[in-house]
């Protein structure tokens, strides 16, 4: 003899319609409020790492032109930039690196009050006035800067 379905037990056991739907427009609600925070938070962590890519830039060109003991520059393109130095004494800048484009690696746009930095055999930017150089980086509404010194010296927070 078959025993009969203990009581309060429905034959299915799952969700209903309603349940999921009330959990679908929650998931929805939270998911609209967190938006802003994260893509925030995506941006200004894009623009650090932009920042961090430039600042190496110039220490790589400036490393170069110590090392070969000879001309080095960091050559900007509108949104790209590129190390270049004179590796046989020549006069002739050759590339060194890849172009690094950050406008499309990072969606930052990149503006400088020079196209390029000289480093000379010694390290110090031999082509920037006494105030030295500053480069904008700018993503959406926030901004940061890169300031170089013509000591050849990146300031570590942006520039005064």
């Amino acid at each position: 003899m078959l025993s009969p379905e203990p009581r309060g037990r429905s034959q299915t056991a799952g969700f209903t319609v309603i349940e999921l739907l009330i959990v679908i427009i929650l998931m929805g609600v939270l998911t609209s409020m967190t938006y802003p925070a994260m893509s925030g938070a995506r941006a200004s962590a894009s623009l650090r790492a932009a920042r961090v890519q430039f600042a190496a830039s110039l220490a790589t060109a400036r490393a170069a032109a110590v090392r070969w003991g000879r001309p080095a520059q960091l050559k900007r393109t509108g949104n790209s930039i590129q190390i270049r130095a004179d590796t046989g004494g020549t006069g002739v800048f050759v590339a060194l690196t890849a172009p690094v484009a950050l406008d499309s690696q990072f969606s930052v746009t990149l503006s400088a009050s020079v196209d390029s930095v000289v480093f000379g055999s010694r390290g110090l930017a031999t082509n920037l006035s006494s105030s030295g150089a500053q480069f904008a980086l700018v993503r959406g509404s926030i901004q940061d800067s890169v300031c170089l010194t013509r000591l050849g010296e990146v300031a570590p927070r942006g520039c005064r």
